[in-house]
């Protein structure tokens, strides 16, 4: 499948081994200017000084391109239940804090969207090694 530029509504799924579960995450395409100032803000001058900022990037800028969760991901306490964090506005049980959840409770997930999407979108691809035996 072709990359869909401007796509609101990218899945990303990971295995979660706390819960071991699997997370869905919805995401949408960052900008250039976001992409720009992901890379600019990981290393920030300050004087003769270099400060890294790698952990408050992803943070920033995962919740920032997060647009919803899948239904079974997250579970929240209330009293003494556990329910579905609902992150879909269409649904009965919609959780209008969802993102302000995620982002304080499981920091990690956001940082691994962040990695996925800005860090490594795109690697060479390997060689099959029948097309290099044809071509010799």
């Amino acid at each position: 499948m072709a990359r869909r530029l401007g796509a609101q509504n990218n899945k990303f799924e990971l295995q979660d081994n706390l819960s071991d579960s699997t997370i869905v995450l919805f995401y949408r395409m960052p900008t250039t200017e976001e992409i720009a100032a992901y890379s600019n803000g990981m290393v920030q001058r300050k004087g003769n000084k270099l400060k890294r900022q790698v952990g408050e990037m992803r943070q920033k800028y995962g919740a920032l391109i997060l647009t919803g969760v899948g239904p079974q991901s997250f579970e929240k306490k209330a009293g003494d239940k556990w329910l579905p964090v609902i992150s879909d506005p269409a649904a009965k049980d919609f959780d209008k804090d969802w993102k302000s959840h995620v982002a304080a409770q499981a920091p990690d997930i956001i940082e691994a969207l962040a990695i996925h999407v800005f860090e490594t979108s795109v690697q060479l691809a390997e060689p099959d090694d029948e097309e290099d035996a044809a071509k010799n």
